[in-house]
């Protein structure tokens, strides 16, 4: 299959990393694992903080720039800075209830950090104080991307800014941050680094502007660092794991920086990890199904199969064969789409309202129907999962696909929220138990983030050079 190259740069940039809802890009084992940001601490001193001013936007007082046209870039605008909520004792949070704790840090800020909350948690929601004011650094770096790519310039500048300024002087960024008091979750994420240099990246190509070129060079530097002996990049400093979605969105932003190469790295050393990771992804990340399905494993030695990672991986396999460096390229397409289409898909889903304290729900409901797609293929949360559908529909588009289908299904989903005034919900039910991941009945940014990206035509590109 040959595609434009336009059109395979913004799908490898707008695909997502993440397979949690309470933890996006932890999909692999960064809460599995049980190091607590406490313990990462202790292990080695974190660098300093670089700092900078941060430009407010609408509807911030004193802010720059214009309300939004679409009412997801509204939503998401909105979804900047801390809102207010219940007195608590210690600001914690679980990635599940019966995951690690987590312990947010202080050390960013002693006021509102210009970071986009990940959910927008109702006020009677038992987790309402725990995660209401928690932005983690994939949510913010997407936010930005589908700001760029709407159009909404100084939205996306206020997140940049906020990125910039709290970037490590190792080209590092804190995995999760508390926008109210600016503490933060010090564990740092391949997955969620990558992403903040791409959207820094989209920036420079869109409004062909250096004003964040700091961010992404030291994004793509301390990504070079992770490189192991078999080409992937590790997951974080001192873990030897490698997860699929770190690999193949870092992999994408060494495509883009090959161009404006950061201060004291080689072009022949971009070039060379790079194209390590696209063999060791082909190799060890891919796997056979069957006769007439392949698969994207979560990551090396990892068997579990998230949506998002199907997602990402068809436009990686489509980009790698129209970049000439993958033959068998259409072929995997299809085997790697027929799997999505086969293991993934949900229908007949209600959502419904419930008192319970692990599936807590007092605000949405609907009895109509709707249809998506599950985050796991097996082993995972039985949940439609509106983040990863939106990211489906998104592939169908730049792909050529007819999402005619796909799009009714949106369209349907996002009336229940929008009706007052908010994004789409991240789930059809609450699951707070699992072992896997967390997810509830609210609205989220990451889902407000793809479906704004997704909506339209086929998707167009910033990226022609």
């Amino acid at each position: 299959m040959t595609l434009p190259r336009s059109r395979i740069l913004l799908a490898l940039l707008l695909t997502t990393l993440t397979g949690a809802l309470l933890a996006p890009a932890a999909s692999q084992a960064d809460a599995g694992n049980g190091v607590s940001a406490t313990t990462a601490a202790k292990k080695k001193k974190v660098a300093p903080r670089k700092g900078g001013h941060v430009r407010k936007a609408w509807p911030a007082k004193k802010s720059r720039g214009k309300r939004p046209n679409k009412k997801l870039a509204q939503f998401l605008a909105k979804q900047v800075g801390p809102t207010a909520v219940k007195k608590r004792k210690k600001l914690q949070a679980r990635t599940s209830a019966t995951g690690p704790l987590l312990d947010f840090l202080p050390g960013a800020s002693t006021t509102g950090l210009r970071l986009v909350r990940s959910f927008d948690v109702p006020s009677d929601d038992p987790a309402h104080t725990r995660v209401a004011n928690l932005s983690w650094t994939y949510d913010s770096a997407v936010a930005a991307v589908a700001l760029i790519n709407a159009g909404e310039k100084a939205q996306a500048e206020q997140l940049l800014d906020q990125l910039a300024a709290l970037q490590r002087t190792d080209g590092s960024i804190d995995y999760a941050f508390n926008v109210s008091d600016g503490s933060s979750l010090q564990m740092f994420n391949t997955g969620a680094i990558a992403w903040a240099g791409v959207a820094a990246a989209m920036y420079r190509s869109t409004y062909r502007s250096d004003r964040y070129a700091t961010l992404a060079g030291g994004t793509t530097k301390w990504l070079l660092d992770r490189k192991t002996t078999s080409g992937l990049l590790a997951g974080g400093p001192g873990v030897t794991w490698a997860s699929t979605q770190h690999n193949i969105i870092a992999w994408y932003l060494l495509m883009l920086v090959t161009d404006r190469l950061p201060s004291g790295v080689s072009a022949s050393t971009v070039t060379s990890v790079r194209n390590g990771m696209a063999t060791a992804i082909k190799r060890d990340l891919l796997v056979n199904v069957d006769s007439n399905r392949m698969a994207f494993n979560q990551g090396q030695g990892d068997a579990m199969r998230p949506l998002d990672v199907q997602t990402l991986g068809v436009l990686f396999l489509a980009y790698d064969g129209a970049l000439g460096h993958n033959p068998s390229a259409a072929t995997q397409i299809t085997k790697v789409s027929n799997y999505l289409f086969s293991a993934f898909p949900v229908s007949g889903r209600t959502i419904n309202k419930s008192s319970d304290p692990l599936t807590f729900n007092q605000t949405y409901s609907s009895l109509g129907t709707f249809s998506g797609f599950r985050p796991y293929a097996d082993g995972g949360p039985d949940v439609l999962w509106a983040e990863g559908t939106a990211q489906v529909r998104f592939m169908q588009r730049v792909l050529g696909m007819s999402s005619s289908t796909l799009d009714g299904a949106i369209n349907s989903w996002n009336l229940v929220s929008s009706r007052v005034g908010k994004g789409p919900l991240g789930s059809d039910r609450t699951v707070t138990g699992h072992d896997v991941n967390e997810y509830h009945v609210w609205p989220t940014s990451a889902a407000a983030s793809w479906t704004l990206m997704g909506t339209g035509g086929t998707p167009a590109t910033p990226f022609s050079r």
